[in-house]
């Protein structure tokens, strides 16, 4: 908004006495999975904050090691996640990293699935790296190996753990930010 006052009682002088450049906001309708219409500022790339301690430790932890590991998402420094909406993408992200064991890849332990990092819904999927394909040494995947700089990260977390986070927490940080296609996103991993 933009505001001049031209009555005379209310300004000290004919000249505008002050404006400031207004911040960009984006309405949509557009948010994958949610039917209301909202806004955001569209120049703010949103932080989804995660707890070592919070309600999922292995999923936290997997994000944080792969972060450090030379991955992108981290806030505050590290170069942002970009939003990945298109559905085959999103597949074809999943089965590179956590390709199934019955198609020649990992075996699942008990109770546990396979988490990917950076996410399936992220243009920076291990789709976008198929040979740079890491783990860590608590992840229970045996035919990958520790490595840093660019690629992607596969762990088996407990599973319950794992649909819960991309269900009640990553889906729901896209929803209430209206994360759409190709917005940057940033993860911060917290005590």
């Amino acid at each position: 908004m933009y505001w001049v006052f031209n009555n005379p009682s209310w300004t000290q002088g004919t000249e505008l006495i002050g404006s400031q450049v207004a911040v960009p906001i984006r309405c949509d309708n557009d948010t994958k999975g949610v039917s209301t219409p909202g806004c955001v500022f569209k120049d703010y790339a949103p932080v989804n904050v995660v707890s070592l301690s919070g309600l999922y430790p292995n999923y936290a932890r997997h994000i944080q090691d792969a972060q450090a590991s030379g991955l992108p998402g981290a806030y505050p420094d590290g170069q942002p996640l970009t939003r990945q909406t298109d559905d085959t993408t999103i597949t074809s992200n999943r089965n590179t990293a956590c390709p199934q064991a019955s198609s020649g890849g990992y075996p699942r332990p008990t109770g546990y699935s396979c988490d990917e990092y950076p996410f399936a819904s992220t243009h920076q999927g291990a789709a976008s790296n198929r040979l740079l394909g890491r783990t860590f040494d608590w992840c229970q995947i045996s035919t990958l190996t520790s490595r840093t700089g660019p690629g992607w990260s596969a762990c088996m977390i407990p599973a319950t753990e794992n649909t819960a986070a991309g269900r009640d927490d990553l889906r729901i940080f896209y929803n209430e930010n209206r994360v759409l296609e190709n917005d940057a996103f940033y993860v911060w991993i917290v005590q």
